[in-house]
């Protein structure tokens, strides 16, 4: 809670509403279906349509204006996206998505080497176990939203949050999270207010990573948070 002078009277300060949630546009349904087909995650942020493999953005649908046209691009990020264009711009859109999506696979699932693209976004690989597995944070279904903030770049930290229910149909927005982010449970708390400001909110976090701050500022909360550990699917 944050208060404010108003003269010499303490004064509770409101916050701000959460901003609305982003719709795609409807110029990008045909590259969207072009994600499905190939088999990716279609994960909608900021009304952006984005595919990814084990939580790793490969794709994503770009518009050129708010008249269109939509285009996809492939690649691992924005700059690999650029830099794939350039090597292999004599691909079709398919082939092009094809060959990223088999490269990535081949380093994002269980029992492979340590490699660069398994050391990236694990909180959002964290995210795509829950999803495929909801009973390990106690749902039953759940499914990718975006966060209260826009993320950064693949390296920065951040949460990653799917919105669901348990079995009794209670709601619940689970936070995943890895590393030592001292901004996950406020960005947690964020998240639900946006999405499901009634339902119960889980944080999900690798054991290792379950660190004794993380459990009381999730305590701490007007409303506390869960603290659940999950392991991630990545070599240690």
């Amino acid at each position: 809670m944050v208060w404010e002078l108003d003269g010499t009277t303490p004064r509770r300060v409101e916050p701000d509403p959460p901003e609305p949630i982003g719709v795609p546009s409807p110029l990008t349904a045909e590259a969207t279906l072009l994600l499905e087909q190939a088999g990716v995650d279609v994960v909608v942020e900021e009304g952006e349509v984005i595919g990814e493999v084990q939580g790793l953005e490969v794709a994503r649908v770009v518009l050129d204006g708010p008249d269109g046209p939509a285009r996809l691009e492939v690649g691992v990020g924005r700059f690999d996206r650029e830099a794939f264009a350039l090597i292999h711009g004599e691909l079709s859109p398919p082939e092009a998505l094809a060959r990223v999506v088999a490269d990535v696979g081949e380093h994002r699932r269980p029992g492979v080497e340590p490699h660069p693209i398994n050391r990236l976004a694990r909180e959002r690989w964290l995210r795509r176990r829950i999803i495929d597995e909801p009973a390990l944070v106690g749902a039953a279904a759940l499914g990718a939203v975006d966060a209260a903030r826009p993320r950064g770049g693949l390296r920065d930290p951040g949460i990653a949050v799917a919105l669901g229910a348990r079995s009794d149909g209670t709601p619940l927005v689970v936070a995943c999270t890895t590393g030592i982010d001292l901004e996950a449970v406020p960005d947690a708390a964020d998240a639900r207010l946006r999405h499901a400001p009634q339902a119960e909110l889980v944080i999900a976090v690798p054991a290792r990573d379950a660190h004794r701050i993380t459990r009381e500022l999730a305590e701490l909360l007007a409303r506390p948070a869960e603290v659940v550990t999950v392991e991630g699917a990545w070599p240690t």
